[in-house]
Formats: structure tokens, sequence, C-alpha cells
């Protein structure tokens, strides 16, 4: 080899010059993406936990906004599922801010109009408008259930750990917030008459549960979260589910008297028509003549025998002659 003789030139392959920007691209855009996450994440419990305190209060329009900035901030398909537990849990807020609004404790407008429809009367603030947005983020929360299992409470940055979801949304498990979802769209599906749909969540909810029988089904309301002013529709929803599909009549005549007395005590919407059907099939339809121990009937116009005091919900059934 001569002294002078020049260095050979290292060449890479034709293949790997023409991929070599678009490796670069992608390391660079992962570290990027790495370094953007967790403040992406930062902000967005700090938007979750701000809905969840104006819920806690009552206050249902920055409750929703504030879930919505979420949704808006982690919706492209690229990112989603990074955010999969934080979008699941914003769909939540919001259904809860429409479902406290279907009561008309508050009437409001959000910026996705998208769902609320007209179909069912009113205004975007009429609570059957705010119904509809209910069903339309509790079947959206169905969807993203899955995805919320799998993510995890923790994203990592270089700083260490962030906390994606805030203390403050821990008392609402995972599972008790999806069965919530499954009440509300029981709930839902039963004001807006839509009772063969109705039995069908209830299908699925009593096998899965044992709902059919109003103590288990207390307990499972309460372990759900799910409010007062939507237990009389639930009640009110075993009720036709017992009594349309040939289950026990004595439990579905102790959920209609639960739903009767749920309506007085709660701000729920119970329609008149609705206590007046349970009261009619007590009278007339049921294979039993209910009756306290004096014994006196079932009567419609008070909630306690006038003679004894015993509750209605005591009442023994007998075969009616």
């Amino acid at each position: 080899m001569r002294e002078n003789s020049p260095m050979p030139q290292l060449e890479l392959p034709r293949c790997t010059r023409s991929t070599l920007p678009g490796v670069l691209a992608l390391v660079i855009g992962i570290v990027c993406s790495a370094c953007s996450v967790a403040p992406q994440h930062a902000a967005n419990a700090t938007d979750l936990e701000a809905s969840y305190s104006f819920w806690q209060e009552g206050q249902l329009k920055p409750a929703a906004t504030f879930a919505e900035r979420v949704l808006a901030r982690t919706g492209a398909p690229k990112t989603a599922a990074q955010y999969a537990r934080q979008r699941y849990y914003a769909t939540i807020l919001m259904m809860l801010a429409h479902e406290s609004a279907s009561f008309g404790e508050e009437q409001f407008e959000t910026e996705g109009k998208r769902y609320l429809s007209h179909v069912f009367g009113g205004s975007q603030g009429s609570p059957n408008a705010h119904l509809v947005a209910t069903a339309y983020h509790a079947h959206q929360g169905r969807l993203g259930f899955e995805n919320a299992v799998a993510d995890s409470d923790v994203a990592q940055s270089e700083a260490g750990p962030v906390q994606m979801i805030p203390s403050a949304l821990s008392a609402f498990d995972l599972q008790a917030t999806q069965d919530h979802v499954n009440l509300t769209m029981v709930m839902v599906d039963t004001r807006l008459g839509f009772t063969s749909r109705s039995n069908d969540h209830l299908r699925t909810l009593t096998r899965a549960h044992q709902i059919s029988d109003l103590d288990t089904c207390n307990a499972f309301l309460d372990q759900a979260r799910f409010p007062d002013s939507g237990r009389p529709w639930i009640y009110y929803a075993m009720f036709q589910f017992l009594k349309d599909t040939g289950g026990d009549q004595k439990e579905a005549y102790r959920f209609g008297i639960s739903a009767r007395q749920a309506a007085e005590d709660a701000h729920s919407g119970f329609r008149q028509e609705a206590a007046d059907g349970i009261a009619d099939w007590i009278d007339h339809e049921s294979n039993y003549v209910f009756k306290c121990a004096c014994p006196k009937p079932f009567d419609r116009t008070t909630d306690r025998c006038l003679v004894c005091g015993a509750k209605n919900i005591i009442f023994e059934g007998t075969p009616r002659p």
C-alpha cells in the first residue's frame, strides 16, 4: 500500500440512504412525543379534577366544560390510546353532568352538539336533550371501558411518574363506574319509553348481579353510586321487567311500591301515569292481593296501612280469589 493513497470511502447501501431520513424523523418524533405526553397527562388530570369538583358542587356547565376539554385534547386517533383512562373518566363526567341536568338541576349547552337530538323535544338545554346526551356518553363509556382497564394510572416522564387520574376520582372504581353506566342506560331507556331495550339491559344485569331481588338491587345501586333521582326509574324498570317476563310478582310488587315511594322522596321527574300504572296492576292485574297483617288491602292513596301504620312495602301477597 502506497503511503499517500486515499482512505477508502465508506458508502451506505442505497436502501439505507433512502430510509435514513425517515428513521431519524421517527426517532425524533418518539422522543418529542415522550417529552409531551407527561405535560398532556398533567393538564388532563387537572381538568378532570376541576370537572369532578364542579359536578359535586352541582355546577354542571363548568363540570361539562372541563371534561369536554379533556376529550378535545385527547381525541386524535394516533394518540387516543395514550389517554384511554383519562378519556374514559372525561366521558363519564360528561355523562354525569348531563344525567344531573336531565333531572332539571341545571340546564346548559356544550360545544359537542352532535349528539343532542331534537327528536325528543325541546332545545339544547331541555331535560330531554340532556337525556339523549346522557345516553350518548354512556354508550361511549361502554366502548372505552376495556381500553381504560388496560391503561395505567401513571404516566412516565423525565421528572418522574405523573398521576393521570386525580385522587378525588379514586372513589370511582372502574368496574363500579361501568355498573353505573349500565344502570344509566336502563334509566334512559325507561324514561324514554323504550321498554324492550330496558328489559334487554336488565336481562344482562340480572344474570350478572341477581338484581331482580330488591335488597340485592339496592346494594348494587349503592355500590355503583347511582343517584337518588334516578332510582325510581330503576325500580320501575325492574317492576316492568318482572311483570312482563313472568318473573316473581311478589318481588314486582316490592319494586313497584319502591318506585312510587322513591319518586316522592327524590326530584326524579317520575310521571304520575307511571305511578298510576303500578297501582292499577296491583289492584287488578296481579295474581295476588296485597294486604297488611290487619288485614287491610293496599290503598293507592297512602304509603301505609291507615289502621296499623304498616308500610305498603311489607304487605304480604295472597293468591287472588
